[in-house]
């Protein structure tokens, strides 16, 4: 089953799976989308209209572009059918930024461009078919992308889960993907009792003449991304210390910690690139492994 043929078979209405204020801000964006290629549209057909009167009123020896008294050189009609052209793409991307940075997923804006709107006819220095191309321009001027058509390739993308539910999983793959050897297939963290080791390459000591500077790594920051998540139960609110982490600071000190946090205790960093991150119990260090970094390797 192709994605045209998923939409058809939706039974739930997009509209219905978002909230108001998600639905507000889709017809606010569908309106001045909307809006802004009908009045690229009027702002053509006037420039034709200067266009058009000027060669007419100018003799036939001074019909040239120089001689004409009104000239808007930046919107020239090729320029404006232009923007309407790339108008489809904008809005796309727009609305998928917005559910992407509000609920924490990665939807392919891409995926759903290439649903809605008409590819680009292929050509080569050799075959140029001026027809074709032709009808493709004028099938960009002529359509309307519309959201609803947009969230339907969205929820198609989520898989049937909740927009939490993929941020969940993509989340949780990050973390794996972080704490296991893809090519041994082995995790490169360990359990010991109410901390966990994480013995990949979690960070890095760059030692000065007065102090040492620490930082992790990516791969460890989405671990940490995970932690934050354990603690908040929400994907976009950091505790202050695991903030600071997140955002690449530097610190003199190899050990951290987080005295507002009530799961995660402290983090430590070594010389040797390890990381221990010590929680409140043995239990909670036992469930952030098994919920987020996983007990089996995943592909």
């Amino acid at each position: 089953m192709n994605a045209m043929d998923k939409l058809s078979a939706v039974v739930i209405q997009a509209d219905s799976r978002i909230s108001d204020s998600d639905r507000s801000f889709c017809q606010a964006h569908q309106s001045a989308y909307e809006a802004a290629k009908e009045a690229l549209m009027e702002l053509g057909a006037v420039y034709r209209d200067i266009t058009d009167q000027q060669e007419k009123l100018l003799p036939p020896a001074q019909n040239s572009y120089e001689s004409k008294y009104i000239e808007i050189a930046d919107l020239r009609q090729s320029e404006i059918e232009r923007k309407v052209q790339n108008l489809h793409s904008l809005f796309i991307n727009k609305l998928v930024s917005y559910f992407n940075s509000t609920y924490n997923v990665s939807i392919s804006a891409q995926k759903i461009k290439d649903k809605l709107i008409p590819k680009e006819p292929e050509s080569s220095r050799i075959h140029y078919d001026k027809e074709v191309f032709e009808q493709y321009y004028q099938e960009l001027l002529n359509m309307t992308v519309r959201y609803e058509n947009v969230l339907d390739l969205l929820f198609i993308q989520l898989g049937g889960r909740t927009f939490a539910e993929k941020a969940f999983a993509e989340l949780q793959e990050s973390c794996h993907s972080a704490a296991w050897c893809s090519y041994k297939k082995t995790p490169e963290y360990e359990v010991k009792g109410d901390t966990i080791r994480f013995t990949f390459y979690a960070c890095n000591c760059d030692s000065w003449s007065t102090h040492d500077y620490w930082k992790l790594t990516d791969a460890m920051c989405n671990v940490l991304r995970g932690v934050a998540h354990y603690e908040t139960g929400m994907f976009s609110v950091y505790p202050h210390d695991i903030s600071a982490l997140l955002h690449n600071r530097h610190d003199t000190n190899p050990l951290v910690e987080f005295p507002y946090c009530s799961k995660v205790k402290q983090l430590k960093m070594f010389k040797n690139h390890r990381v221990d991150l010590k929680f409140e119990s043995k239990t909670y260090a036992s469930e952030f492994a098994e919920k987020y970094l996983g007990l089996v390797y995943q592909e």
